[in-house]
């Protein structure tokens, strides 16, 4: 399988207790080799390259966010900041039933 198809530009799907992981990155490049790192490590992985679509895909409630701090439309703090608002104002975070085994990633 290529790594083009692990990567999802839409919030996954996963079978119950698969941790799901959500990658912002404006670069596509980082974007493509991080996710597919997260993917080996047995994540679901949704991806953005804007901070306006991750806020938006954020509301699948994905176990872990990554971001970049420096992206085209908003800073990766205020991304951060909205994400972990919007959540608290709408229901409590989602807790991963199994956290998958995985090495160090470079």
């Amino acid at each position: 399988m290529s790594s083009d198809a692990l990567i999802q530009d839409s919030a996954p799907t996963t079978p119950r207790g698969q941790a799901r992981a959500l990658v912002v990155e404006d670069s596509p490049a980082m974007r493509q080799e991080i996710a597919a790192a997260l993917s080996e490590c047995g994540y679901a992985v949704a991806t953005a390259g804007s901070g306006i679509e991750a806020i938006r895909l954020a509301d699948q409630q994905p176990d872990v966010v990554l971001v970049d701090l420096v992206l085209p439309d908003l800073s990766g703090f205020n991304v951060c900041r909205t994400i972990c608002w919007r959540r608290s104002e709408t229901r409590p975070p989602r807790r991963p039933e199994t956290r998958p085994p995985c090495g160090a990633v470079s």
